[in-house]
């Protein structure tokens, strides 16, 4: 297991913070066709990182965080 899915599983982070992790962790992997023996392209990590702010962008969790900063200038942990 990993130690975001660990730190959910002891209540530390909420399923958004890990979907967040996760759609960093894809990025910063190459994406589903990583491979630790070829570099990714800048063009590729920009395509990937688009794709994921794009998909977090889109949530309703991401609206609800985005929504209460601006009201309450204070983050929302959903």
């Amino acid at each position: 297991m990993s130690t975001v899915h660990a730190q959910r599983e002891a209540g530390l982070l909420t399923d958004t913070d890990v979907r967040i992790a996760d759609a960093l962790a894809g990025v910063l992997s190459g994406g589903k066709d990583g491979d630790l023996m070829h570099p990714v392209r800048e063009e590729m990590l920009m395509r990937l990182e688009r794709a994921a702010l794009l998909d977090l962008g889109r949530s309703e969790a991401t609206m609800e965080r985005v929504a209460h900063m601006m009201a309450t200038g204070k983050p929302l942990r959903n």
